[in-house]
């Protein structure tokens, strides 16, 4: 089945993502946690944001002691869904959301705050 944005879903050590972007970065992911620049790192999951909205980032980061917990959203196109839940993470999320754009040879990186003061993930 096609991706209705023309994402080439690609799969990584077992595991199928969604785009050939989001593979990638699981594999920087592993290399970020073998050369020690992060502890770990897992799929995001499902949370909620306010009553009545589900969102599940594509990644949580876990680094080091004394550094606050992370998740990331691999994005290509912005949609209105997605502007509705980039908006919500300000008020609920857990931790800072970090929006990676692939512009072909690096990451553009857009951090969204978290709305939990300081909170854990």
């Amino acid at each position: 089945m096609a991706h209705k944005y023309g994402a080439k879903a690609s799969e990584y050590k077992g595991v199928k993502y969604p785009s050939q972007v989001e593979a990638r970065r699981a594999r920087q992911l592993d290399m970020e946690v073998k050369c020690g620049k992060v502890m770990a790192w897992s799929r995001g999951k499902a949370m909620s944001l306010g009553a009545d909205i589900r969102y599940r980032p594509d990644f949580h980061v876990r680094p080091w002691l004394g550094e606050s917990d992370w998740y990331e959203e691999i994005k290509g196109f912005e949609t209105d869904a997605w502007k509705t839940n980039k908006r919500l993470w300000k008020k609920y999320g857990p931790c800072d959301l970090r929006v990676l754009k692939w512009n072909g040879s690096s990451w553009n990186v857009e951090v969204v705050p978290g709305g939990a003061s300081g909170g854990e993930a």
